[in-house]
């Protein structure tokens, strides 16, 4: 979570987005601005206006950069499970059911999804795609979170599989 913040804290001190692309190559943009409000009159009264400034919202950016990237990692295995599953799906945010009889198949799909979704480079690849779009000369080089020893070709035998 701390690698996330520092990096998304220096994007936005340089009033840039936070943008990083899900498992299932979805590309999310975080972009929060500061808020200018106004108010104008008319005969029926009092309008108050509210729309964003060119100005990022740093703290907005850093508070929900950690929450924002779990939850599209939960969408991005909904998508990548559903892909290898051939029986009925049910999806309701980030939870997937289907009929007892293919329980089995969906866990299964659920696994390779999971196993699709981490064995990329994501936060190598999050790293490269913001600095590309740094000025150049910029460095924002972090120091990567250590990688655990976990084989995730483990999650393939599971006999259950929370995520």
């Amino acid at each position: 979570m701390t690698w996330y913040q520092q990096l998304t804290a220096t994007m936005a001190a340089y009033n840039l987005p936070t943008v990083y692309t899900n498992a299932a190559g979805f590309v999310v943009k975080q972009q929060y601005f500061k808020m200018e409000k106004s108010r104008a009159f008319s005969p029926l009264g009092e309008l108050r206006i509210t729309t964003p400034s060119d100005d990022m919202k740093v703290s907005k950016q850093v508070d929900g950069i950690a929450a924002n990237v779990t939850h599209c990692n939960d969408s991005a295995l909904v998508v990548l499970a559903s892909e290898g599953f051939a029986g009925t799906l049910t999806v309701i945010h980030d939870s997937l059911g289907t009929h007892a009889c293919d329980v089995p198949d969906l866990l299964k799909s659920i696994q390779e999804g999971m196993v699709r979704m981490y064995v990329q480079p994501v936060l190598e690849q999050m790293l490269e795609d913001n600095a590309a779009t740094l000025p150049e000369g910029e460095d924002i080089s972090r120091v990567l979170p250590a990688q655990g020893g976990f084989d995730l070709n483990e999650m393939l035998s599971a006999r259950y599989l929370f995520c």
